[in-house]
């Protein structure tokens, strides 16, 4: 109840604690520690100055925008930070701060600042601890399930990318029918290559492999079960076989041990590991597991649980790696193709109807060579460019009569009462913020300072946006 609250300072409450410079040229950037600015993440670094989970509050720059770190980090001298032995306490006080108008309280004209003895000042109410807790494990659950989703999501317009290029930039599918050695269907490898289901019938003779243990079997399925935001997110990435054409388990155990991911076919394990493996003794029994598994003919990827969460791209692009061949580590893959389909179908890994899409040889044209069949065209054949409007009235939040988004050349800047275009549009900047492209799919006003891209037909528009967002 809020009765029980009590009334309090953000200085008795959450007292702020100075970040220590850390210039960019006496940082370690192959270190694993986070290193926070003002603005959020700025770095990498070997060593942490706070001991857990951090609250960083910007003081210089950024006023007032708080972050959250849920490892050891550095916060640099143009922060303030915040800790608490309490992890759920902790993340209690960091919507707390997000939640007070700290951006506001601006004490500096020429640079903006935050003081800490008027933040500290500011009164509150707290709730009890159970409340405490309850609260930062609701709101802590959907930021979580927000971030990942946010990662999922630019990791899979990334992935689009790469096919983007592949198709219709270096045209991978067309030198593959050009290069192929034997007829569609005959194998990646060539005409006479063996697919998988031929070497399992070579094998049926072999003796069979004793029952894994039902302690093993039963601890596998609780790691499913307890699978952290890492773990989830890299394997919504690699089922299916989604990535080179590879199939992976999950959890997997090879007695002693349980593998976070396994690709049998080339024998690969990929770990994801916590902090906690950095401790001298986790060193040891994890330089003990690589080298059983390497006795067992497996090769072992290992990655900080981090590093899946914000390079997500890099740690795709290394997993790709060891599965291809070009590699030091590389596996028996064939196929030039970022997802290439197991042996037997298509030219080279690639699916068949996507071969049938393009034609096999390629021919010159002023811009160097193009697929047969294809023409040389302009932006205006497949779209209408003109520009926004400044409209006769903005809202600063929405309302029930004024709920369209105004964009501007960095995104929404407001609100209005009626949409300028209705059909899904792109827009970018015409002067002010230049680069960013972005895809409005519904009711919107673009200001006079943007760029309106309207595809002719609805086809063009996925087309039209990788393409204007990846030219430079």
């Amino acid at each position: 109840m809020v009765g029980e609250w009590r009334e309090t300072t953000i200085g008795e409450f959450a007292p702020f604690a100075y970040g220590k410079g850390l210039p960019e040229h006496a940082r370690n950037a192959t270190g694993g520690v986070p290193v926070f600015g003002s603005n959020g993440l700025v770095g990498l670094h070997d060593a942490a100055l706070t001991e857990g989970p951090t609250v960083v509050i910007g003081r210089k720059g950024t006023v007032g925008a708080v972050h959250y770190s849920s490892v050891p980090c550095w916060p640099i001298d143009t922060t303030f930070w915040v800790t608490d032995p309490d992890r759920a306490v902790l993340r209690f006080k960091y919507y707390l701060l997000k939640s007070i108008g700290l951006e506001y309280m601006n004490a500096d004209s020429a640079v903006p600042g935050l003081n800490r003895e008027a933040a500290h000042a500011r009164r509150i109410l707290v709730p009890p601890l159970p409340e405490q807790r309850a609260i930062a494990h609701i709101l802590g659950t959907l930021d979580d399930k927000i971030e990942l989703n946010r990662r999922i999501s630019e990791t899979l317009e990334q992935m689009a990318r790469a096919i983007f290029k592949a198709w219709f930039v270096d045209f991978e599918p067309v030198r593959a029918k050009m290069n192929s050695p034997s007829p569609f269907g005959r194998g990646a490898r060539g005409e006479g290559a063996r697919s998988e289901g031929v070497r399992r019938k070579e094998t049926k003779g072999e003796a069979k492999k004793p029952p894994l243990p039902e302690h093993l079997l039963h601890f596998a399925r609780q790691l499913r079960k307890n699978a952290t935001d890492a773990e989830n997110l890299l394997w919504r990435l690699l089922r299916n076989r989604q990535l080179a054409g590879a199939k992976f388990r999950r959890q997997h155990p090879v007695p002693p041990y349980v593998l976070d991911f396994y690709c049998h076919e080339q024998r690969l394990a990929v770990e994801i590991d916590g902090g906690q493996h950095n401790q001298p003794d986790h060193r040891r029994r994890d330089a003990r597991r690589s080298e059983f598994l390497a006795q067992q003919g497996i090769r072992v990827l290992r990655f900080w649980s981090d590093e899946v969460l914000r390079e997500t791209e890099a740690v795709l692009e290394a997993i790709y790696d060891a599965l291809t061949p070009g590699h030091p580590a590389g596996g028996t893959g064939t196929g030039p193709h970022p997802n290439p389909l197991p042996e037997g179908e298509g030219v080279k890994g690639w699916p068949q109807h996507i071969l049938d899409l393009f034609p096999d040889r390629l021919v010159d044209s002023e811009l160097g060579e193009i697929p047969e069949g294809w023409k040389v065209g302009t932006l205006g054949d497949l779209a209408e460019v003109t520009s926004g409007k400044r409209p006769d009235e903005t809202f600063a939040s929405a309302t029930s009569e004024a709920n369209v988004p105004l964009w501007g050349g960095n995104g929404p800047m407001a609100y209005v009462r009626q949409p300028l275009f209705i059909e899904p549009i792109l827009l970018t900047g015409r002067v002010g913020t230049l680069g960013s492209v972005f895809r409005i799919p519904s009711a919107c006003w673009p200001s006079d300072n943007t760029l309106v891209v309207l595809p002719r037909k609805r086809l063009y528009t996925e087309y039209l946006y990788i393409y204007t967002s990846s030219a430079r």
